[in-house]
């Protein structure tokens, strides 16, 4: 059950960079970029995490 909390902060992750970026995207036009730089930070930054808090739980 530890697990699942991190896969769905890594999910939460994605989708709301995603949507931000998406969100960008209308009000600027620069479709697609802006979902697209959105979805690789949201990536990025929610694998860093999960391997951070992954990291804390096999140390326990």
């Amino acid at each position: 059950m530890r697990y699942a909390g991190v896969a769905s902060q890594f999910g939460i992750t994605l989708a709301v960079l995603a949507y931000l970026g998406n969100r960008l995207d209308e009000s600027r036009g620069w479709s697609p970029w802006g979902v697209l730089v959105g979805i690789g930070l949201g990536m990025s930054i929610g694998i860093w995490s999960m391997l951070r808090q992954l990291k804390k739980m096999g140390g326990q």
